[in-house]
């Protein structure tokens, strides 16, 4: 509530974060060259939820916090830099490697499952830049579900309000 959710993406081509004036009409992601850039503030929440170099490139973990606003990136894994050589081309260890040191800037890092949050906190004082955000906040969330715990029966009142939405 009070929130303005607004889509953005960068611009392959000059690198820049724009806000998707389409998708927020349409719910398309049709880049437009009168896309505005994403100018951030005090207030404005950034969430990074996909492996985009662009944060490493022109730091703009950096220039977002700068403005006030507060940046939130997910952390799916660290297997470039854990198997480096053995999965992953070098090309794509070092600008892992350049993103994670990026990424250290934010005001905090929401990993997918306690595995990896345990594995960033082991190894963001050896991978990670040396004046990173102190204190950096690292949690996780679940990405799927432990049915042992998750009532899966259903009630009529969640059938009900099922029917009348997809009846609209």
């Amino acid at each position: 509530k009070g929130f303005d959710v607004l889509p953005v993406y960068c611009d392959l081509i000059d690198g820049k974060f724009k806000i998707s004036q389409n998708y927020a009409k349409r719910n398309e992601l049709i880049k437009r060259d009168n896309d505005p850039l994403l100018n951030t503030s005090v207030g404005d929440v950034f969430i990074g939820c996909d492996l985009n170099f662009n944060l490493a490139d022109d730091n703009y973990i950096d220039v977002f916090r700068s403005s006030g606003a507060d940046v939130y990136i997910i952390v799916y894994d660290l297997l470039p830099l854990l198997l480096p050589m053995r999965y992953f081309s070098h090309k794509m260890s070092n600008d892992y490697s350049l993103w994670i040191k990026a990424v250290s800037h934010a005001t905090g890092l929401m990993c997918i499952s306690k595995t990896v949050a345990d594995e960033v906190v082991s190894f963001l004082p050896a991978i990670g830049d040396q004046n990173y955000n102190l204190p950096l906040s690292i949690n996780f969330f679940p990405m799927g579900v432990d049915f042992q715990e998750v009532n899966t029966s259903i009630s009529d009142d969640m059938i009900n309000s099922l029917k009348l939405q997809l009846a609209d």
